[in-house]
């Protein structure tokens, strides 16, 4: 009963580490299509990185165009200002015009740095979804060293159950040899049996001849007859224990054949769990090398963003240098102007000058106009230009006198800090104070 009791327990025992493995590769492999869907949302990070990169590309591309446009407005700007009078209202018209084009500069560069705070924080993303992948694999790796140590665990107790099988052979086997002498010794004592009978049978036929010896016969009979009752019970006990050994020789050959079915089912099992570890490594292993792949796009990518970081930081600087040329041009230019009409001024007769326009105020050889428009300084300016004329440029008391005389309403001069915040210039170019 004892050796019963244990056949079984033992195969409770398997099937439950045998339901613990499957448990454990099947949470392994959730982690795995886990881990293949993270996989999956990198690559198309990857690929939304790489639409971004070439969508500013082609912005690095129009702002290198507008940049040419540029140098060329500037060759025409130079060309211009080798030009007389006669190129003033042309050079104003291409002034505006560079204006407009830096404009369209300044939106191109502020998209531009957006496209690259855009691009940073996918690379943010990239980076934190790498993360994640890094810790989706440790957990991974876990699982396999737990799958492992499990599949030892399952190892170590089929050893057992080796041991404990050997065991019971072994049993099995003493119980067996056992069985065999018993037999033997109730085959002595069947043969006994029958000599005793045959000599009884003799004894009876001296009886009526040795009636002398009777009474030591007699005794003789009732101490056989009760060794033949005890044999008799012999017998019955030994027909007992046979058929118990027999019962518990068929219930060791079932407990045999259940181990040797819940063998067969642990091997296919273990077969199945060694295929699906060879295909979980396999993917690892691509998922290893589709990682790598992306890592090294990544990098030339990131090398790619540096370059045209690099090519951005030269355009800005030649940008700033042309512009920088631009406004030394134009005060020359606005210069030039200036000593050309006081030079016109110094030639002409006295009473050509004296001559103003209807609606103009002649002061100390200068025609003064008091417009009723109302617009800002840039407005005012531009107006005055294409009059051919300045805003007003004050440099004496009587000046001031005269403008205050006239006009008593707050007005524009030609005096700005357009340049410079806080360093006023006149509009001939000249610094506050020499006018």
């Amino acid at each position: 009963m004892e050796g019963r009791g244990i056949s079984r327990k033992i195969p409770f025992k398997k099937m439950d580490c045998v339901k613990v493995f499957l448990i454990a590769f099947v949470i392994a492999m959730l982690q795995y299509n886990s881990l293949q869907a993270n996989y999956r949302q990198l690559e198309e990070a990857y690929d939304s990185l790489q639409a971004n990169y070439s969508h500013l590309e082609e912005r690095h591309n129009s702002l290198q165009a507008n940049y040419s446009q540029l140098e060329e407005g500037h060759s025409s700007l130079q060309a211009s200002y080798r030009q007389s009078e006669e190129a003033y209202s042309s050079l104003l018209a291409k002034y505006s015009h560079l204006e407009e084009r830096h404009n369209s500069l300044q939106a191109n560069y502020s998209q531009f740095e957006e496209r690259r705070n855009s691009l940073q924080a996918n690379y943010r993303q990239l980076e934190e979804a790498y993360d994640g992948l890094q810790a989706k694999y440790r957990q991974l790796e876990e699982a396999y060293n737990s799958l492992q140590a499990n599949y030892r665990q399952l190892e170590e107790a089929y050893d057992s159950l080796q041991a404990n099988y050997s065991h019971l052979e072994e049993r099995h086997n003493s119980l067996q040899a056992n069985y065999s002498q018993l037999e033997e010794g109730h085959s002595s004592l069947q043969a006994s049996y029958r000599q005793s009978e045959e000599a009884y049978s003799s004894l009876l036929a001296k009886y009526s001849h040795l009636e002398e010896r009777h009474n030591s016969l007699q005794a003789n009979y009732s101490q056989f007859e009760e060794r033949r009752n005890s044999l008799q019970a012999n017998y019955r006990q030994l027909e007992e224990a046979y058929d118990g050994l027999q019962a518990n020789y068929r219930q060791l050959e079932e407990a045999y054949n259940s181990l040797q079915a819940n063998y067969r089912q642990l091997e296919e099992a273990y077969n199945s769990l060694q295929a699906n570890y060879r295909q979980l490594e396999e993917g690892h292993n691509s998922l290893q090398e589709n990682y790598s792949q992306l890592e090294e796009a990544y990098n030339s990518l990131q090398a790619n963003y540096r370059q045209l970081e690099e090519g951005h930081n030269s355009l800005q600087e030649n940008y700033s240098q042309l512009e920088h040329d631009n406004s030394r041009q134009a005060k020359s230019y606005d210069q030039l102007l200036f000593r050309t009409r006081e030079l016109l001024n110094s030639l002409v007769d006295d009473d050509i000058k004296s001559r103003c326009p209807p609606g103009w105020v002649k002061f100390s050889k200068t025609c003064y106009y008091f417009s009723t428009e109302s617009n800002d300084w840039y407005s005012a300016n531009n107006s005055c230009t294409a009059h051919n004329s300045t805003l007003a440029i004050v440099t004496t008391k009587s000046q001031q006198d005269f403008i205050a005389k006239h006009d008593l309403e707050i007005r524009w001069i030609g005096l700005t800090d357009f340049d410079q915040a806080g360093v006023y210039i006149w509009v001939n170019g000249k610094p506050l104070g020499t006018g």
